[in-house]
């Protein structure tokens, strides 16, 4: 009988959990019964796990497994029938969509003005950035743009009214209230606090932190990992069962 082994301290694996289990089938916690997998059974983590060597050898050469990138662990990964959701284009697209909408709630919580009264700057041209950019958008909030791809910057001007390319933004830094950033890069690496308004608030979207908080202490700067799974959980784990169920043939109302 196949098993299925959950990632269980994610709210989006907390679901699949949950309607698996209403399927029928046989669940049970990942790291700590690693020794237990086979084969046979099914391997469910979140897109930003961390694998390890250390973690992915011990998984039997062919076992089913859904998870994120893996850098780090290339050599064993690649011995298993390994689903990358971060590779299939529709989920990451809804999944964008989810950390837009979740970020609302951290950009509110965070801010101490109405969104209407901001002046927000978004970098980056991304499924991140495009998703924040279009929720902003259809609430009629007014933000700014920076990135480097002109092409990008040009599409960018139908929801914008003003885009920046990445190399003139320290002319114009000092402008924003409100700093959203999407792109994976230490941009700010020669900013230094009177760079930006004494009040900026910089959100990181981003896998890698756009500022170093050691050379720029007095920022406000709020880290946003994980919004679909600290907001949207169960409609983000819905998606990546569905993406589970799809790949293995099988339903679920």
């Amino acid at each position: 009988m196949r098993r299925f082994f959950l990632q269980q301290n994610d709210n989006r694996t907390n679901y699949i959990n949950k309607i698996l289990q209403e399927m029928g089938e046989n669940t049970l916690d990942f790291e700590p019964n690693l020794d237990k997998i086979t084969k046979k059974d099914i391997v469910i983590v979140t897109p930003a796990f961390k694998w390890t060597e250390e973690i992915a050898k011990k998984i039997p050469r062919g076992t089913t497994v859904f998870g994120g990138m893996y850098k780090d662990a290339k050599d064993y990964i690649e011995q298993l029938d390994y689903h990358n959701f971060m590779l299939d284009e529709d989920f990451v697209l809804k999944n964008a969509t989810y950390t837009a909408e979740g970020f609302l709630v951290d950009l509110i919580k965070n801010t101490k003005m109405s969104l209407f009264e901001q002046k927000i700057l978004i970098l980056g041209s991304g499924r991140v950035s495009k998703a924040v950019q279009y929720i902003l958008y259809r609430l009629s909030v007014p933000f700014d743009v920076a990135m480097r791809n002109e092409k990008e910057l040009n599409l960018a001007k139908l929801l914008t009214k003003r885009a920046v390319n990445i190399k003139d933004l320290k002319e114009v830094i000092k402008n924003y209230d409100t700093i959203i950033n999407t792109i994976p890069f230490e941009i700010f690496e020669d900013y230094i606090k009177d760079d930006f308004k004494s009040d900026v608030v910089i959100f990181e979207l981003a896998s890698k932190k756009c500022l170093d908080v050691n050379n720029l202490p007095d920022i406000n700067y709020v880290f946003c990992p994980s919004i679909p799974s600290k907001y949207l959980g169960d409609s983000a784990g819905k998606l990546m069962l569905q993406f589970v169920l799809d790949a293995l043939k099988l339903k679920f109302n």
